[in-house]
């Protein structure tokens, strides 16, 4: 019996360390969509992104883990780059919290893919250049604020979810 549990907690730990892993593949994918700005010059291979202290440009992205490893909340803003939005975030699947702000150079549609992250409390995405229509975030369940002003988005939303 005990054997067993060893195995699952084998098979968990090796889950999650996996996960933490996907994790980084894809901030590492946000970073070259967005043309590898300086600004995110400390996101290379192997970086703990899960450490406050690692984040040694705070002034353009901050980074906050579950208890797990993963991605629980992104904040990218005041980024020097012109490029459309970066839509490996849709693959950030432990996501809560995502804030794009100040980022005048981001344009085009802001990805519908986004509604299908199925934690995703809150999004603000001020101050881009985004345009297009806004994805459908009504029924998403666990969604609390939107915040979309200062876009050029062709529907305003701020939507607050009282459960």
């Amino acid at each position: 019996m005990s054997s067993i549990l060893f195995l699952l907690f084998l098979l968990s730990f090796t889950s999650s360390v996996l996960s933490t892993k996907d994790d980084e593949i894809v901030l590492l994918k946000i970073k070259k969509q967005l043309g590898d700005p300086d600004g995110l010059r400390w996101w290379v291979k192997g970086f703990d992104f899960c450490d406050a202290q690692a984040n040694v440009a705070p002034e353009n992205s901050y980074i906050t883990c579950t208890s797990t490893g993963r991605v629980r909340s992104l904040l990218l803003q005041n980024l020097p780059v012109t490029t459309s939005f970066p839509d490996a975030i849709c693959s950030l699947t432990e996501i809560e919290d995502l804030i794009l702000d100040h980022n005048p150079g981001f344009y085009g549609p802001i990805p519908s893919c986004i509604t299908k992250l199925p934690n995703l409390h809150l999004v603000v995405i001020i101050d881009t250049s985004l345009s297009g229509s806004v994805p459908d975030f009504y029924n998403h369940t666990n969604i609390m604020a939107i915040n979309l002003a200062r876009n050029h988005l062709s529907e305003k939303l701020s939507y607050e979810n009282h459960h």
